[in-house]
């Protein structure tokens, strides 16, 4: 026992020994940490590229067209019902100049998903196209912080399954009409 204290020596050190950090620096640290899990990061992961891509070739034509009067030479495409029973849908890229909003659109994304990957960003203009979408969906990104910044976060896997079930139409979307554009200039 220490004269005049009601504690031994090994407890008194281990009561009052002086801490490795100051509570301020601890507090601090902790801080940072959460600022540094808040930021954005500009790399977009496979998940939200799929969902980007799915509303910029076949959200954001749809409602487009659906603001812009039927008999327009800005549509970027027309619907034909014949006899009620055959509907067919014809795509007019050449025609309206509005097709750009998603090419841009897809072209920004997709500048996003290439630094997941760690490529260099003028790929991107290489892989703008809806069918490319899908390549880029399969591949998976670099893990950990790389030279674009911090890994994007995991979805949950409720978005992940939701985001496979809706690559299955929109994969039959892409190649219906890559070949139907296809067949319009052969």
């Amino acid at each position: 026992m220490i004269d005049s204290s009601r504690y031994c020596t090994d407890c008194k050190n281990a009561l009052f020994a002086p801490s490795s950090k100051k509570m301020s620096e601890k507090l601090v640290e902790t801080l940072e940490k959460k600022e540094k899990a808040k930021v954005k990061t500009n790399r977009v992961g496979r998940v939200e590229y799929l969902f980007n891509s799915f509303g910029t070739w076949i959200m954001l034509p749809a409602l487009i067209n659906s603001n812009i009067p039927k008999h327009s030479d800005l549509r970027l495409f027309h619907t034909h019902i014949e006899a009620s029973t055959h509907l067919s849908v014809s795509i007019t890229p050449l025609e309206s100049w509005l097709w750009l909003l998603p090419v841009i659109v897809s072209l920004l994304f997709t500048m996003g998903r290439v630094k997941d990957l760690n490529w260099p960003v003028n790929t991107a203009f290489l892989l703008w196209t809806p069918l490319t979408t899908l390549l880029l969906f399969l591949i998976p990104g670099t893990r950990g912080e790389n030279g674009y910044g911090l890994e994007p976060k995991n979805p949950n896997i409720f978005i992940s399954i939701i985001a496979v079930l809706a690559s299955i139409p929109y994969l039959v979307l892409v190649v219906l009409l890559t070949l139907g554009l296809l067949s319009k200039f052969t």
